[in-house]
């Protein structure tokens, strides 16, 4: 549980028994296997959503690309949920090819980047990165900068929850630095520019590829 004035109040961490076979890809990043979890003490699933079950009804779920932990636990989702995608929110404050204090260029809206470009000081009590508390602690800290920025451009630490959902409402903006390979550190008017010059059809791919994922790309389709 998070509390803008007190930080993180409670958390809660558990291995779940699984029938599943983990995904080599999925082993790459938390570093958990099949073998760690037969030789651990686990809990079963249903207890789980027992456990957390009545601090997902009294709260605002927030996660980093919220529809995987739905999909991950989709019993903590009803009709009355009350949700805000950190992921979502990060895109409408900080666009791809913005600088931060080192003059460092944002490449992706990843946690972990976000954590270390924000140069956000988080104590993960010793847990490992993409461990499920390790990851809400990252979460609940970058989120926290989030907030801050967003009082600072709303100029109003008063501002209310629905002037937040509100600010989220998805409104493609233009992005002034390309950070797609071929033209990595031109801004996007050069970059075409020399595309038309050339003749070269690099753009009309790329549109294409970002179609694929319009949400997540929306403002480099937008800029296109």
């Amino acid at each position: 549980l998070f509390d803008y004035e007190k930080g993180v109040t409670k958390h809660f961490q558990t291995m779940i028994s699984t029938n599943l076979i983990i995904h080599p890809a999925a082993i790459m990043t938390h570093g958990i296997t099949n073998e760690i979890l037969n030789n651990m003490e686990k809990d079963t699933y249903s207890n789980v959503i027992n456990i957390i079950a009545d601090d997902f009804k009294q709260t605002i779920h927030v996660a980093h690309n919220i529809a995987f932990d739905y999909s991950m636990i989709p019993d903590i989702q009803n009709e009355q949920s009350v949700s805000m995608d950190t992921l979502d929110f990060a895109r409408k404050l900080y666009k791809i090819g913005d600088l931060n204090e080192d003059s460092m260029p944002l490449t992706s809206h990843k946690m972990q980047e976000l954590r270390y470009w924000l140069k956000v000081d988080v104590d993960t009590m010793g847990f490992e990165a993409h461990r499920a508390l390790a990851d809400i602690l990252v979460t609940a800290a970058v989120f926290h900068k989030m907030l801050d920025k967003f009082f600072e451009l709303t100029r109003d630490k008063d501002a209310t929850l629905n002037d937040l959902f509100e600010f989220l409402i998805p409104n493609p903006t233009l992005i002034e630095l390309c950070t797609f390979k071929k033209y990595a550190g031109k801004t996007f008017k050069e970059a075409v520019e020399h595309c038309l010059r050339s003749g070269d059809n690099y753009f009309d791919w790329l549109l294409g590829k970002l179609k694929e994922d319009p949400k997540k790309n929306q403002d480099a389709i937008y800029t296109i």
